[in-house]
């Protein structure tokens, strides 16, 4: 029954994250490319890129440097064609959760599911320094540290 329950909740994350991508490429969202602004702040841009090769997931880069407390663009790109969870969670809880777009999030987990062949981006205000590690994986799967890394959040240059 647990195992029901599990693919029923993976398929409503996967029938939400589509629908929320069909309505970004639509433009729903608003936003030019590469610009998203924050109460008048530019947010960085920092990219996390999945793929799999041989079944294997791959995700890059394994160290990311992230400004602290600064406004952030995730954006989280899935080049294979199978659905990839993305998890954070300890930088998820620490960050501020500004707007989001292309998935449903998992708040408990701390991640959200990639469609296949799709970007999910994820506006947010980065956490105090210190290093918050990442997990790339198929659905129903456990990670492993070739497909996990860090986001390294560091103090603003003064």
């Amino acid at each position: 029954m647990d195992r029901m329950n599990d693919a029923l909740k993976l398929a409503t994350l996967f029938v939400a994250a589509v629908a929320v991508l069909t309505a970004a490429e639509e433009g729903a969202f608003g936003q030019a490319p590469g610009s998203s602004a924050v109460g008048g702040d530019i947010a960085t841009p920092v990219e996390i890129t999945m793929n799999t090769v041989n079944s294997d997931v791959q995700c890059g880069p394994p160290r990311a440097r992230l400004p602290a407390r600064d406004p952030l663009d995730l954006r989280v790109m899935n080049r294979s064609e199978f659905p990839i969870m993305f998890v954070a969670p300890e930088f998820f809880k620490a960050s501020q959760h500004i707007e989001s777009a292309g998935f449903a999030m998992d708040l408990v987990k701390g991640g959200f599911l990639v469609a296949p062949k799709s970007t999910v981006r994820v506006l947010l205000r980065t956490p105090a320094p210190g290093e918050y590690y990442f997990s790339c994986f198929h659905p129903n799967s456990i990670p492993n540290p070739a497909s996990s890394g860090f986001l390294i959040v560091v103090p603003a240059a003064t």
